[in-house]
């Protein structure tokens, strides 16, 4: 297995990026009329999202068949301690309905540590990358989440709002800030357009937190799980937002949570 140094990163990044780029105009005349089918977590998939993921899963394979292959399609195959977790097509239901937020994404998992995320908007032709300990980028140009106080701070939330458990933890944290916003877009947050997110019991799978959380800490959030200093991309619940934020709130998600235990 080869030791996944910049060089090497640089080149993976190539290969996924062919494939995605090559698939563009597949999914710029397919966004807003394609047909769905509907899974048994009551999300959607189209075909492409199956056609993707294939295709990406063939040429990683022969890229380095030492490195495994998670995927939200067609599952686990090869290493489960150096894999590339792939979400084809993340904002499957927008991508259906003809609305922005659609995104490729692959990240490469090391030791049950995301190493490198890649993500790709299709609809803009924009991409982020982020590498650890190297920063966060989109195009090119070096990303940085926002510094806002707390007060002025704008959250994406993904957590149920028909649980009795988690409206109380939900309002704790909205009297902090100035207000959530569901655009299910993390880019805006690298960008330092929405300040910081809190997940709390959401759905969807690793392929959907661990670019995230990687891109988001790269571009200078604090990013772990809530009550714990560290990140578990398998562990869903978490906090990210400005060290200085970061380090306001979650003692007030954890109080509330402590507060209305499941």
């Amino acid at each position: 297995m080869v030791k996944p140094t910049a060089d090497y990163l640089s080149q993976a990044q190539k290969v996924i990026h062919k494939v995605f780029l090559g698939a563009r105009p597949r999914l710029l005349a397919a966004h807003g009329s394609i047909d769905e089918t509907i899974k048994d977590d009551n999300s959607p998939v189209t075909v492409l999202d199956k056609e993707l993921e294939g295709e990406l899963r063939e040429v990683l394979d022969q890229f380095d068949s030492s490195i495994g292959f998670e995927g939200e399609e067609s599952g686990k195959a090869g290493s489960e301690k150096t894999f590339w977790l792939v979400d084809p097509i993340d904002g499957t239901e927008s991508f259906i309905r003809g609305l922005p937020g659609v995104k490729h994404m692959a990240t490469l998992i090391d030791n049950g540590e995301p190493v490198y995320a890649y993500v790709y908007k299709p609809l803009n032709d924009e991409l982020f990358v982020a590498t650890k300990g190297k920063g966060a980028f989109r195009n090119g140009d070096q990303l940085h989440v926002s510094q806002r106080p707390l007060t002025r701070c704008w959250l994406e939330l993904s957590s149920p709002l028909d649980n009795s458990s988690t409206l109380p933890v939900i309002k704790a944290v909205a009297e902090k800030i100035n207000g959530f916003r569901i655009m299910g877009d993390h880019t805006l947050i690298a960008e330092g357009k929405i300040d910081g997110a809190f997940a709390y019991k959401p759905k969807g799978g690793p392929w959907d937190y661990a670019p995230r959380a990687l891109i988001l800490k790269e571009a200078g959030a604090k990013v772990a799980n809530l009550g714990l200093d560290t990140y578990d991309f398998r562990n869903f619940d978490f906090l990210t937002i400005h060290p200085a934020a970061f380090d306001e709130l979650m003692p007030v998600i954890m109080k509330a949570i402590e507060e209305n235990p499941s």
